[in-house]
């Protein structure tokens, strides 16, 4: 049985440019098409061909792209440049398990992975009032897993 959630992930990578071109080429949304807008904060950019390679070197702090407006998009990759951690969101991604999760995210280059809180509806039930504790290099508190591999973690 499966479910639709809304994933968001943080990973620190050592090549913070390879994941981002990894997860554009191999997970939906991404590899379907251009984000619709991609922004540094202060500005907003709609032209996105080739927004990797041609704004990406540009920023000095954070990019966030979005395939759909800000509020309403089917997923975001958001690239916190001074703690090379790279976050994504993918709106009603097909949960099935954790074993499909591993399947899809392991071959990815990341070394550390924090996977957010997947339900919203924890008001009223006393969870809404903890906080999880989290990474202090950029991730948000910890969700329902967290990942590590590579050296020093096989």
């Amino acid at each position: 049985m499966s479910q639709k959630v809304n994933l968001i992930i943080s990973f620190s990578s050592s090549d913070a440019i390879s994941l981002i071109k990894a997860i554009c080429h191999s997970l939906e949304p991404f590899n379907q098409q251009l984000p619709e807008l991609v922004t540094d904060g202060y500005n907003e950019y709609t032209d996105t061909k080739d927004w990797i390679n041609k704004l990406l070197p540009n920023y000095e702090r954070t990019v966030g792209a979005y395939w759909g407006d800000m509020i309403e998009h089917k997923g975001f990759i958001n690239y916190d440049i001074r703690e090379q951690v790279v976050a994504i969101k993918i709106s009603d991604f097909e949960l099935v398990n954790a074993e499909e999760i591993i399947e899809v995210f392991a071959p990815l280059p990341w070394t550390v992975a924090n996977f957010y809180d997947i339900f919203d509806n924890c008001e009223n039930s006393g969870w809404d009032k903890y906080i999880a504790p989290g990474f202090i290099d950029g991730h948000g508190g910890h969700g329902w897993a967290c990942a590590f591999k590579g050296e020093g973690h096989n």
